[in-house]
């Protein structure tokens, strides 16, 4: 009887911790799609990237403290297993499903952040350039006419 109340003891102790741990990777899922698809770069938008690389940075922060939750589920994890429990109605998720999913999230913010990076960056070296170049297709006579070839590039 009491192996028993110790093993659903250990049941409950993880699947608490593991439900939660899965909702911290929802939490960070959700703040990384708003950042989704391209981010235009206009001189307007360049402050609004900037925030946006912020942001990012401060939800990168915030998986360390994930990555400390993540290695007390392996320490739970671990005393199942010593206990031989191998099944947990409390929860759908196992170790290795929260860790593979942490590992993901972790991805996606970097990818992320680097992508806003680069257009940062962009953004920084190119505004003035790229400003200029709308103009640069109209012919050296100044006949306000568009060339008719258009460069490969395009």
């Amino acid at each position: 009887m009491l192996i028993s109340r110790i093993k659903e003891g250990l049941r409950r102790s993880f699947a608490e911790k593991a439900n939660e741990f899965s909702l911290l990777l929802d939490t960070i899922s959700l703040s990384i799609t708003k950042f989704e698809g391209a981010l235009e770069v206009h001189l307007t938008l360049i402050a609004l990237t900037k925030d946006q690389l912020q942001q990012v940075k401060h939800i990168k922060q915030g998986l360390a403290p994930i990555g400390q939750v993540l290695g007390h589920l392996k320490k739970l994890d671990l005393r199942c297993q010593e206990a031989h429990i191998e099944e947990n109605d409390y929860t759908i998720y196992s170790y290795d499903d929260l860790e593979y999913a942490f590992n993901l999230a972790k991805a996606s913010v970097d990818k992320k952040l680097d992508f806003i990076q680069n257009q940062v960056c962009r953004s920084d070296h190119g505004a003035n350039k790229d400003r200029g170049s709308r103009y640069h297709y109209f012919n050296a006579r100044s006949t306000r006419r568009i060339r008719s070839s258009v460069p490969a590039f395009c």
